[in-house]
C-alpha cells in the first residue's frame, strides 16, 4: 500500500473504496496515542505529521480488526495485488481476515471454539479442496485450521511456526472431547488429516 500511495496514503479516504475512512483513521491514532513504544514516542517528537503515521510504523500497531477493515475497504486493484501473493481472489481474502479477527476475539474472551457454528463464516475460494467432501463446510472449526494452515504456508517467516503448529493441533486432535460426533461437531472428515491443503 506504501508503496503504490507513498507513506501517508492511508490517510486519503480516495485511496478506498466504500469505506468508513475516519471512523477508522480515529482509531489508529487512538492506537498511536496509545502506544510506548520508542519508534512511536521518535516519530511524534521529530515530524509534524502526528498523530498519522507512516503506513509501515502503523502497521506494527494496527489491531487485526483495522487491518481486517483496511483490506475490505481497499480499492480492488490493490486487494487484487495482495490476494495474488496468496492464491486467492480479491474478494476472499478480506472474508478471511473478518473471520480471522472474529476467532481472536472469541480466543480473547476464552470462548469455547471446537463445536461453534461459525455466525462470521469466510468465503471459500473456487476449487474442489475447498468443497464438500473434502471440505463439509465453512462453518466449523475445520474450516478455519484449514486457513491457519493455508496462510501459514504461504507466509515465509512462518513456515517453521507453522509445522509446529500443525503439529500441536494433531495432538489435541488426538484427543477429542468425550462426546458423540466429536469430529462432526468441529467439522472434520474422517479423512481430514490427508486433506490437501493440511498436508
Amino acid at each position: 500500500f506504501g508503496e503504490a500511495y507513498g507513506a501517508f496514503g492511508h490517510t486519503n479516504p480516495s485511496n478506498f473504496y466504500r469505506f468508513d475512512h475516519r471512523v477508522w483513521l480515529d482509531k489508529l491514532h487512538a492506537e498511536a496515542n496509545r502506544s510506548k513504544e520508542q519508534f512511536v514516542v521518535h516519530f511524534k517528537t521529530t515530524y509534524r505529521e502526528y498523530p498519522d503515521l507512516p503506513i509501515w510504523v502503523i502497521a506494527e500497531l494496527m489491531s487485526f480488526g483495522s487491518l481486517s477493515r483496511m483490506c475490505k475497504g481497499m480499492l480492488k486493484k490493490d486487494r487484487k495485488q495482495i490476494s495474488h501473493q496468496y492464491g486467492l481472489q480479491p474478494h476472499v481474502l478480506p472474508t478471511w481476515l473478518h473471520h480471522l479477527t472474529y476467532v481472536r476475539n472469541l480466543c480473547a474472551h476464552h470462548s469455547r471454539l471446537w463445536d461453534r457454528l461459525w455466525a462470521i463464516k469466510p468465503h471459500l475460494p473456487a476449487g474442489m479442496i475447498w468443497q464438500p467432501p473434502h471440505l463439509p463446510g465453512n462453518n466449523r472449526l475445520f474450516c478455519t485450521l484449514l486457513i491457519l494452515n493455508y496462510l501459514m504456508a504461504r507466509c515465509p517467516t512462518a513456515v517453521e511456526y507453522a509445522s509446529e503448529w500443525r503439529f500441536r493441533v494433531e495432538e489435541l486432535l488426538d484427543q477429542p472431547p468425550a462426546v458423540e460426533n466429536s469430529f462432526l461437531l468441529m467439522g472434520l472428515p474422517d479423512d481430514w488429516a490427508r486433506h490437501p491443503i493440511w498436508i
